[in-house]
């Protein structure tokens, strides 16, 4: 399919073709029947019998890690539209209409619909200088990202824990809130400073929809990725 590129002040209009796409976010329309994806900084929606694209977003911003809502109706997307390092927007798909809901530092990964569609729940990484020395990314620790929720239209961002090295966070179908986190225990004692943790174990917890006591719900060994 064809692609426009523009430049912040463009002077050129670049058109080129490809049939791939390198690591992209996907995720299905709720009736099955197409899918969107993120391909350089832009949000598209293809068929899922195949075909042409169609372009959702334009500008020179990057969006990306899109997640359709349960309606179907609205895509929640992860964009520095804003100017930041990436803050969630939701796409209207009736009216095309974009609009800021989170405002933290750096959105981590892919946000979460809550089952009725009224709440996005998502992480957020910590700033470098806020890190203690120990829990310093890539010296055997994860990154530490802290765990929000917020009104889909942009009121109410809460915050609901404080840092953890959170693998993903997710809604059951109850409406129950629910992440995962990973706790590492020793060194491996053959890369030296850069040392690996020599057991990782990733944590399910949930919390109730209503709010109250957070539950474990099991563990695994080793890490996960979203979910």
């Amino acid at each position: 399919f064809h692609i426009k590129v523009f430049g912040q002040n463009p002077t050129h209009k670049i058109n080129f073709e490809t049939s791939e796409v390198t690591q992209p976010s996907v995720n299905s329309m709720p009736d099955g029947r197409s899918f969107i994806f993120n391909l350089l900084g832009h949000l598209f929606s293809m068929p899922a019998t195949g075909g042409e694209p169609t372009q959702l977003t334009f500008g020179p911003y990057y969006d990306h890690e899109p997640v359709v809502s349960p309606d179907g109706k609205r895509i929640a997307f992860i964009s520095n539209r804003d100017g930041s390092d990436g803050n969630i927007f939701i796409l209207n798909l009736t009216n095309k209409k974009i609009s800021q809901v989170s405002n933290v530092f750096m959105v981590a990964g892919k946000p979460a619909w809550s089952p009725d569609g009224k709440r996005i729940a998502f992480l957020s990484y910590w700033k470098r200088e806020e890190y203690p020395l120990e829990k310093v990314p890539f010296f055997g620790n994860g990154d530490m990202t802290t765990l929000y929720t917020v009104d889909a239209n942009g009121k109410n961002q809460q915050l609901i824990s404080q840092a953890r090295p959170y693998s993903s966070v997710f809604y059951l179908q109850d409406g129950s809130l629910a992440w995962s986190y990973t706790e590492s225990k020793g060194q491996s004692q053959s890369m030296g400073p850069f040392s690996a943790p020599q057991q990782v174990t990733t944590i399910f917890e949930s919390m109730p929809a209503s709010g109250g006591n957070i539950q474990r719900m099991g563990t695994m060994n080793g890490r996960t990725g979203n979910i």
